[in-house]
């Protein structure tokens, strides 16, 4: 049974959520739900330690390396980074390298915010 959309409490939140990763969708046919979580995580704190993101994302290293390197202008062997998010060097320890949104991933948060805020 097809519920209209004026009993269905989850048309607004199924819409919203659709528009987010249509715009990732857009930058990257192939963006992954992991993708867009650690875009997320990294725009709701910005110059977070590389390390913190991977506890966070419960992930091992490598896989998240490879995700961040995708957000970054790094990519892969095949395919351009999306250059949504920087790494910098921490001075102090080189090995850390702390994560922010480039000019062109604030520029897609705010776009996302803008649908979001539209849609509820």
């Amino acid at each position: 049974m097809v519920q209209s959309s004026g009993t269905n409490p989850y048309v607004q939140l199924s819409a919203s959520l659709v528009r987010v990763l249509s715009r990732l969708r857009d930058l990257h046919p192939d963006a992954t739900i992991t993708q867009a979580m650690c875009l997320f995580l990294i725009a709701g704190r910005p110059g977070i330690a590389q390390r913190d993101l991977y506890r966070l994302m419960d992930a091992t290293d490598s896989a998240a390396s490879r995700i961040v390197a995708m957000l970054s202008d790094i990519g892969s062997r095949n395919t351009p980074g999306l250059d949504l998010v920087s790494m910098e060097v921490n001075p102090q320890d080189r090995r850390e390298k702390h994560l922010a949104l480039t000019h062109k991933g604030r520029r897609l948060m705010d776009d996302i915010l803008t649908d979001l805020k539209r849609l509820s």
